[in-house]
Order: structure tokens, then sequence, then C-alpha cells
């Protein structure tokens, strides 16, 4: 039963943002779970402005999900409960869901953190000597200012990501724990230096630099490119890991993400996947990529849609002083799967 448990308190809060309630009231994690750890207990009944972030996180990283996936055939729907679904497996699209929620929650909590949102957090420190020089330049700077605290991030994160998630020798548990480590770890690469110039008459005299998260989409587009080269694996002889399936693979390191299972191709709706399948999706006629109609239809045809839209054209300046201007029609043809 154990096992089961982050499985169930993950595919709890999808459920929850699909239907707004979690975003309404924040505490529904905490009243629908039952067993909860010590220290996720307190941030349940002591801090509500941590639940409210962690809300914001999980609805952060599901949409940078459905933008990340706009054009395969599983988009990250939350649609006829597909998500659940996809989250009661083990394929890569479980491993990158995982990572990019946990990377969200992450995010959210360290920024809210800077902004003095929440209590008993303070600007993160910079260690001494550490090379993170602004640029090239000769400017003189020095720390200062209120770095984000990704250490705080990153600890609350972990506390109310991984409940139940790693119990010995079950493998879904051990593959979804390195999931949400690696997401929360590409967060720190995220991390860059921002500065502010000082000086009389907008100088440059000085400069004092901070340490700071970079767009959120900067860590999809990493999560998206580990996806892309997520590794399958099997149990250790160990019982405590994993290994490749392939011993020509290199194992995984930290921040790669991993599977066991062989993805469904989602092309027709199945519900035992979660596969809502791709008749009537949106299609380009290019032939190499994942939304090209070849490989979204899946072999069975598309229609194409006539769209007519009238535009501006011709434009020409007339003295004195108006613009004038052509209506022209503007032709685009939209593909959809049949």
């Amino acid at each position: 039963m154990r096992c089961r448990i982050g499985l169930v308190f993950l595919t709890l809060i999808i459920q929850a943002i699909s239907g707004s309630q979690f975003m309404m009231d924040p505490t529904v994690i905490c009243k629908k779970t039952r067993r909860l750890k010590a220290r996720l207990l307190e941030i349940c009944k002591n801090e509500p402005a941590v639940l409210f972030e962690i809300s914001r996180g999980i609805d952060m990283g599901t949409k940078e999900c459905q933008y990340q996936f706009r054009n395969r055939r599983w988009n990250c729907t939350l649609l006829k409960k597909s998500m659940k679904k996809v989250l009661q497996r083990d394929s890569k699209e479980t491993s990158f869901v995982n990572a990019v929620i946990s990377a969200g929650v992450t995010y959210t909590l360290t920024k809210a953190c800077t902004k003095g949102s929440l209590l008993n957090c303070e600007c993160g420190k910079i260690k001494q000597g550490k090379n993170l020089k602004p640029d090239n330049s000769n400017l003189p700077w020095k720390w200062e200012g209120c770095s984000d605290n990704l250490q705080y991030g990153l600890r609350k994160a972990k506390t109310f990501m991984n409940v139940g998630s790693l119990e010995m020798g079950d493998l879904k548990s051990l593959t979804m724990h390195h999931n949400l480590e690696a997401g929360r770890l590409v967060i720190g690469k995220s991390m860059q230096t921002e500065c502010k110039c000082h000086g009389f008459s907008g100088s440059c005299t000085l400069r004092t630099c901070w340490r700071s998260l970079g767009p959120f989409r900067n860590v999809g587009n990493t999560l998206k490119k580990r996806f892309r080269s997520s590794i399958r694996v099997v149990p250790s002889n160990d019982g405590h890991s994993f290994v490749p399936i392939s011993k020509t693979v290199k194992p995984p390191d930290k921040m790669d993400l991993v599977y066991s299972e062989i993805s469904p191709n989602f092309c027709t709706e199945n519900k035992t996947t979660g596969s809502l399948g791709t008749y009537g999706r949106e299609c380009t006629m290019n032939s190499s990529a994942t939304e090209s109609c070849s490989h979204m239809c899946c072999g069975r045809g598309y229609k194409t849609d006539e769209n007519i839209e009238y535009v501006r054209c011709n434009c020409s300046f007339k003295f004195c002083c108006d613009v004038v201007c052509d209506t022209c029609a503007k032709k685009t043809f939209i593909h959809h799967c049949l």
C-alpha cells in the first residue's frame, strides 16, 4: 500500500487542478490524503501560503507540459482523466509530467520566497568564492540585493512532492522519485546573474548583482530535451536501484529522465492508457515533425479545410496625409486528422 501513496498523491493534485478545486482551496490535498508525513502535516496545518504557491507551481508545470507537448499525439491533456491514466503507467510521458510539475512547484516556491510572500524565508545566500561573474566587462560590481533562495524552494518542494514516492524494490517508485528530483535539479541550472547599475547621471560606476531564476520556459525546454533522450531502465540486482535496459547505454545521471514501460502509440482512444486518439487533431504538411499529418494521423489520412481571411494589402501613402490600402483575400489551408 505504501508504494502507491506517491502515485495517488500526484494524480490527486492533477485531478484537483483539472476541476480548479485545488486553486480555490489549496488545502484539498491535505484533506484528501490520509497518511501524511510529519513535515508535510506541518505544512498542511500551519503554512497555507506555501500550499497556495504549491498549487500555482502544479498549474505552471501542467501548462508547460501542454506547451511542450502541443504538437505530440498525446498533448498533456487533462480531459477524460487522461493525465491520471498516464501517471498510473511508467512511460516516457510519465517521466516528463513528474519532472515538469516538480520543477514548477520548486520554481513558484523559490520566487514566492524572494518576493516575501512566505514566512520564515529569507534571501538566498551566495557561496563565497563562487565564480559567477556577471559578464566579461571590467565594470566594478558586488553581490547585493535579494537573490532567489533556491535551497528553500528545493527543500519545500521535496517535502511536499516526495510523499511515499520511494519504497525499496518497487521500480515505479524508484523512477518516480528520480524524475521528481531531476525536475528540481534542472531549476538550479536555470539560475542566472542579474545586475543593476549605480552612478551619477546614469553612469555605471558600480553594479550590484544577485542570482535569479531564469524564465520557466527555459526549464521546460531543458526537460523536453531530457525527455527525448530519456533512458529505459530495469531493476538492478540489489533491489535498491535501476540500470539501463541496454548495456550499451550509459547509466542515467541525476538529471536524466527514466522510465520502465514502452509508451502506447496514442493513435486511437484507449481508456486504459489515457490515450484520447488523434482524430480531429490539427496537423501540418511538414514530413519530418511530430505534428506532421503522416505522423499525427497514424496513417488514417486527413481532411483539408480552406480558410479565407480578408486583410489590408498594397498600402500606399497619399499626399497629404492618408494611407490607402486594398482589401485582399488571404487563403490558408488547415489539415485535420481523420
